[in-house]
């Protein structure tokens, strides 16, 4: 194999499951915020879209313009830009695709935020200048539905599933046609630079084309459901009665919202610790060893031999 099919066929490989993680990850910060209020958790989501879209689109731009015959250093030269839209641009001179208005502001979007906003707050002049992460992400989701979003003061708007989809398929979509054309060029040129694996994230993103997480989130209530309404007989419910559990001061709604997602709620961890913090050392070992038993290996385990009374 040529270096340059390893490069595209190993090397972009990586790139391509790369990207479809950042990706992910962005619609996953989106999905457990509350509103547009916080800088960090804005900024969480579009940097993790930037960058992937940034990645997949220069996965895109080798496999269809790149060959053996052009100067290397001053193709990767070339590569080396923030800017989305002439990025996508530059893959329109060789793919045809149709992005509406909603998909040419996100990538503007992305862009801003790549080029100006990523690094603001490490100039004296982010002091006056208020038009934040929360502004350009809240404002991209306003223009685009026609609506104001209040994300400043004591009571920010929250964001609604409408957001969510609003901003999640304009990022699907964009990943979408990029994926299309890395698809079709690595088959032309018989490589494999778009296999992945299924429990990957680029799996979810790629071909489930997961934008909201409400597949994920209704499998879990519906799985606490089911557990719920199990007979005490089964041996899986046995062995976690033997545990003597923890003592909690929160409410049950909370707990199971943190069930679902762990990131609405972090300060419940502090819970968590205080209680183990009040054990011994050789108790909270012992009670470490048997949770750690509790997940992927719980259905291996040889209920009838086991006995943790009391732990």
């Amino acid at each position: 194999m040529k270096p340059s099919d390893f490069w595209k066929n190993f090397n972009l490989g990586e790139e391509f499951q790369i990207s479809g993680a950042f990706l992910y990850n962005a619609l996953f910060h989106l999905s457990g915020m509350r509103n547009f209020h916080k800088e960090y958790e804005c900024f969480e989501v579009l940097y993790n879209a930037a960058v992937g879209i940034e990645r997949l689109q220069k996965v895109a731009i080798i496999l269809s313009d790149h060959n053996d015959t052009l100067d290397q250093s001053s193709f990767e030269e070339a590569l080396k830009t923030h800017d989305h839209f002439k990025l996508m641009q530059r893959i329109r001179k060789f793919s045809d695709f149709n992005l509406g208005p909603d998909h040419n502001r996100l990538l503007h979007l992305l862009a801003d935020f790549y080029k100006v906003y990523r690094y603001r707050r490490f100039g004296i002049s982010s002091v006056s200048d208020h038009n934040d992460e929360r502004y350009i992400l809240s404002q991209y989701i306003s223009e685009g539905l026609k609506m104001k979003i209040a994300y400043e003061g004591f009571y920010p708007d929250p964001i609604t599933d409408q957001m969510r989809r609003y901003f999640g398929k304009a990022l699907i979509r964009v990943s979408e046609i990029l994926f299309d054309i890395i698809r079709e060029t690595s088959r032309n040129h018989n490589l494999y630079t778009t296999e992945i694996e299924s429990s990957s994230k680029a799996y979810r993103i790629f071909l489930q084309k997961e934008f909201t997480f409400e597949n994920e989130l209704n499998f879990k209530k519906e799985i606490l459901i089911y557990l719920l309404s199990l007979e005490n007989t089964e041996p899986i419910f046995s062995y976690l009665k033997q545990m003597k559990p923890i003592e909690l001061d929160g409410s049950m709604g909370d707990y199971i919202e943190f069930l679902l997602n762990s990131s609405k709620d972090p300060s419940l961890i502090d819970e968590f610790l205080a209680r183990y913090n009040d054990m011994e050392g050789k108790e909270r070992k012992d009670r470490m060893e048997i949770l750690n038993t509790i997940g992927e290996n719980l259905n291996f385990i040889d209920f009838d031999e086991e006995e943790f009374n009391d732990i």
